[in-house]
């Protein structure tokens, strides 16, 4: 099998949904489960969102995407379970 490459552009938006990823997992997993630290994710959050729009604008964007690649995989699945009835 062949393997394919990713050009720059897909390398960073791979990053992009990482860099979401990895934040939102230390926000739930090390900072809101630290006493001293927890009081502080709200201001934090401020902060990312200033710091880092395009992370946040990532999660909105994966979340529609997810929409639209489930209705499209689901339609393509549905054409297959009909072809193959129709061989049957």
């Amino acid at each position: 099998m062949a393997r394919a490459k990713l050009n720059k552009g897909e390398r960073d938006g791979i990053r992009l949904i990482a860099d979401l990823f990895v934040i939102e997992d230390l926000k739930k997993n090390v900072l809101a489960k630290s006493v001293a630290l927890a009081p502080h994710l709200p201001e934090l959050e401020t902060t990312l969102l200033n710091a880092v729009p395009k992370v946040y604008e990532a999660q909105s964007e994966l979340q529609k995407q997810i929409k639209e690649v489930r209705k499209y995989w689901l339609s393509e699945f549905e054409r297959f379970d009909v072809e193959d009835k129709a061989n049957d």
